[in-house]
């Protein structure tokens, strides 16, 4: 079963179910079947919150539990925590919270790097690291603007390339 809308939680259950497609995992009858043996220690597109940090602690924490246990990623985000339970403990059952709705994102990379790449030939040879104004940042808020009339915009991969350190964008509101 795919799902077709945002789900608030997604449940990696006994049943042939398709759950997480970013990393691709299927569960079948108590059985994991894994399409990919990369374990993943960091998400891969930027997430504010980001749990990276305690990947090696948290594998170590992962093996104090008995066998069919049950894990709740309650804050979600990225889904980095949930991937790494179900790598190192196949026998889990993992719930995940996508409140954040990272898997839209996911499933959005072809349109946002196709948006950055267009962006990047607006700027041409400006100077990085510099403020960009005027005709240029209009032609920049254009194109973003186009994009979102003709689908999903993913404003924090965006924020990360064209906002300085530390500042995101949600909305196009913010990004102006």
């Amino acid at each position: 079963m795919q799902y077709k809308c945002r789900p608030f939680f997604v449940f990696m259950g006994k049943t042939e179910e398709f759950c997480c497609p970013e990393i691709q995992t299927h569960i079948l009858h108590d059985k994991m079947i894994m399409k990919k043996e990369k374990t993943y220690s960091r998400a891969p597109l930027p997430f504010v919150g980001q749990k990276r940090m305690f990947v090696s602690e948290f594998k170590k924490i992962l093996k104090h539990f008995d066998d069919k246990t049950i894990f709740v990623d309650l804050f979600g985000g990225s889904g980095l925590l949930s991937h790494i339970t179900k790598r190192e403990r196949p026998d889990a059952v993992v719930i995940y919270n996508d409140h954040d709705n990272y898997r839209e994102r996911l499933e959005n990379i072809d349109r946002t790097n196709t948006l950055l790449r267009d962006l990047r030939k607006i700027v041409g040879i400006y100077p990085r690291h510099q403020k960009i104004t005027g005709k240029m940042r209009e032609a920049f808020l254009e194109r973003i603007r186009l994009e979102e009339t003709t689908g999903f915009v993913d404003y924090l991969t965006l924020s990360t390339s064209l906002l300085f350190s530390g500042k995101y964008a949600q909305n196009m509101e913010e990004l102006e």
